[in-house]
């Protein structure tokens, strides 16, 4: 850790320094992908400067720019077999298409965004490392922090295709830099660092959607129990727990005050208004998603689907179909019937959805992850496949306990798994393939580290034994 005498930009260049000119560029590379205003920001500089023709191919430019900077750490980190497995799942996702004619329109529509934008970060997770990354990623976020505070003083939290008073999509994208922002406070100790993640958990709750809220409170709270380690640790975590308690009680006087802070500022208030009005936890405040998850499941049992493969199935039964005998086998002719009415509320405006939703038989996502799983693998299918995902998170969890990759566990499991519990849908999700290609590098390095480590540690327990034994002779 630095001295404390450090100053904050005195840090950043120390740390900066400390790095290779790879792990500069990975940095570099991190940025374009996570940090989800950077790719039109050096676009907007871009057009402000006269090259607007340019903005149309830059990013392909500085993404290939930032992966040849790195191409070291790709080239030792990403194997055959990792590239081989992304051509079998691009198999199996067009297969799915032509197997179930029901969901080929959803396999068409979102297979650009599944092979371009979800797949490659899978390679890119698997650059991780266990010494560098943590810091990388605190950079990276402040990075995402000042440019949030510049795209939000520009342009609001309005974005196309999203609510006035809310900017989700936003939200989930800063969610893991805040997580980050927050651990490099407790770490550092700084006064300055807990301002500054005072000011990112600020503006991530003034974007008015409640999801990475409770995805926050789950990362502290589970990051404060199990991780963090006091130098006094019943008095530090007393004096926590205590904090906590007064933040809970006086919740409705801090809300009111934030609330009237985030409107002159031109944010949303809307989870404030929510903690005010003791919304924030009912369940009837769940857009319906309560109704939804009985529906699919009542579905799925009443059709007695244990085994399926059947990728974007929970549209079906999502739609009308939920309401009747579930229909996945329609033909072609009838599938060319309801495309003119099909409608994705991903993809389509809230007027298209007004109209077309009266007339189609599709639905939408079933906004959670497992029940997804489920629609598209069956029940004992789906079971298998939830088993193996989280059994490959916690081993990752169990091989790097106690190291500083427990932390970007625990941070990319909140943004991604968390989120996907009532957000979004894997197919759709590319931190979440960042995700699993974390677990399986961090998996792969740590049984590299013991089986290095294993030779070693027992010569120390021969030279202790032989030290032993010349003293008692």
């Amino acid at each position: 850790m630095l001295s404390n005498k450090t100053s904050f930009i005195s840090e950043l260049r120390t740390e900066w320094r400390s790095l290779t000119t790879s792990q500069k560029w990975l940095y570099f590379f991190y940025a374009i992908l996570l940090v989800s205003y950077t790719l039109p920001f050096f676009r907007a500089m871009e057009t402000r400067v006269g090259l607007r023709a340019l903005s149309h191919f830059s990013d392909t430019i500085l993404i290939v720019i930032a992966v040849a900077g790195s191409i070291s750490i790709f080239r030792k980190k990403v194997k055959a077999r990792d590239i081989a497995l992304l051509f079998v799942l691009v198999a199996l996702h067009h297969l799915s298409g032509i197997m179930h004619v029901g969901t080929a329109i959803y396999v068409g529509r979102n297979a650009s965004r599944f092979m371009w934008d979800c797949l490659p970060l899978f390679l890119v997770g698997l650059t991780v490392s266990t010494k560098t990354s943590p810091r990388l990623f605190v950079g990276v976020a402040y990075w995402a922090l000042l440019l949030q505070i510049v795209y939000l003083y520009v342009f609001g939290i309005t974005s196309e295709g999203e609510k006035s008073d809310e900017a989700m999509g936003a939200a989930y994208n800063f969610l893991p830099f805040v997580c980050f922002l927050i651990w490099n406070a407790f770490q550092r100790g700084r006064f300055w660092n807990f301002i500054i993640a005072a000011i990112a958990t600020f503006l991530l709750i003034s974007l008015g959607t409640r999801g990475p809220i409770i995805c926050l409170v789950f990362f502290i709270a589970a990051y404060l129990v199990f991780f963090k380690k006091f130098k006094y640790d019943r008095a530090s975590k007393l004096l926590i727990g205590t904090v906590a308690a007064i933040i809970y009680i006086f919740s409705f006087e801090i809300s009111i005050f934030l609330a009237a802070f985030s409107s002159q500022l031109g944010l949303s208030t809307r989870v404030y208004d929510s903690i005010v009005e003791d919304r924030m936890t009912d369940i009837e405040e769940s857009s319906g998603r309560d109704e939804l998850w009985e529906n699919v499941l009542k579905t799925l049992y009443d059709n007695k689907i244990f085994m399926d493969f059947n990728l974007y199935a929970d549209r079906l039964y999502t739609g009308l179909d939920s309401y009747m005998s579930l229909d996945r086998t329609r033909s072609s002719n009838e599938v060319s019937i309801y495309s003119s009415s099909f409608y994705d509320e991903e993809e389509t405006g809230d007027d298209d959805v007004k109209v077309k939703s009266k007339k189609t038989r599709h639905g939408v996502y079933v906004h959670n992850l497992e029940l997804e799983l489920l629609c598209e693998f069956g029940l004992i299918g789906g079971v298998f496949i939830i088993a193996l995902l989280f059994w490959m998170i916690w081993k990752a969890f169990r091989l790097t306990w106690g190291t500083n990759a427990t932390i970007l566990i625990l941070v990319f499991f909140t943004a991604s798994i968390m989120q996907l519990q009532f957000s979004n849908s894997y197919l759709r999700a590319p931190i979440f393939w960042f995700f699993m290609g974390m677990c399986v590098t961090l998996i792969r390095n740590a049984k590299r580290t013991k089986m290095t480590m294993t030779p070693f540690a027992n010569r120390l327990h021969y030279l202790k034994q032989e030290t032993r034994d010349a003293r008692n002779y």
